[in-house]
């Protein structure tokens, strides 16, 4: 229903899920369990659909169309609390062995 996943029925009506489609389930579960909405995922779907070959998919995922909801908006701005909070990181670590240096 939200375009993430066209599979294709049999006669009787069941889905017939190809290797292809699992391998797109799996995609969607991965970035879902990471947080990303469905409306970022289905961003990253369809760029990659139409031939998508050099751009990187993080930079996809969390840059929100300009008609896209709040929901969206959110997720590159966790993206960029996750980034802060591992420079932080970082800044602590190094500042962490300046002190043992002095000792």
């Amino acid at each position: 229903m939200n375009g993430l996943l066209t599979v294709k029925r049999k006669q009787n009506g069941y889905r017939a899920y190809d290797t292809n489609d699992i391998d797109r389930l799996k995609v969607i579960r991965s970035l879902r369990c990471a947080n990303y909405s469905l409306s970022a995922i289905l961003r990253m779907l369809n760029r990659y659909d139409s031939g998508m070959e050099k751009e990187n998919i993080l930079d996809i995922l969390n840059t929100p169309d300009a008609d896209d909801d709040i929901i969206s908006a959110c997720d590159k701005l966790i993206v960029s609390l996750e980034d802060a909070i591992n420079n932080a990181n970082e800044v602590i670590s190094l500042l962490h062995d300046m002190k043992q240096m002095k000792k």
